[in-house]
């Protein structure tokens, strides 16, 4: 048999943490009114726009952009991936819709 919960224990179950000051002050401030402004030297917006031009300028070469393609034995693969995915997907949705349609209590006769 069990026994009953004093009340003590009930009155200690939940007892709040008490805010600290370095966190009140914090929430005392004004938000800002831009959010965070995230900001870039010249020379990393000059490495950006550099690596942007000498990725496109080698998309222009056509060896390069063969290789960029997907071979026929690559794009097969990805595709039987993709639809084992697909497949399992099936299985599992239906072991779930079974398992609710014919809900067990947990005694079989």
């Amino acid at each position: 048999m069990a026994t009953p919960i004093t009340t003590t224990t009930k009155t200690n179950f939940f007892s709040p943490l008490p805010i600290k000051p370095q966190r009140a002050a914090l929430m005392g401030q004004k938000p800002r009114a831009m959010g965070l402004k995230v900001q870039a030297s010249l020379k990393e917006k000059a490495v950006t726009g550099l690596t942007a031009a000498a990725l496109t300028a080698s998309m222009m070469v056509p060896d390069v952009a063969e290789a960029a393609e997907l071979s026929p034995s690559l794009k097969n693969f990805l595709l039987s991936i993709a639809a084992g995915g697909v497949v399992l997907t099936a299985i599992v949705g239906a072991v779930v819709a079974v398992s609710n349609f014919d809900p067990q209590n947990g005694m079989i006769w």
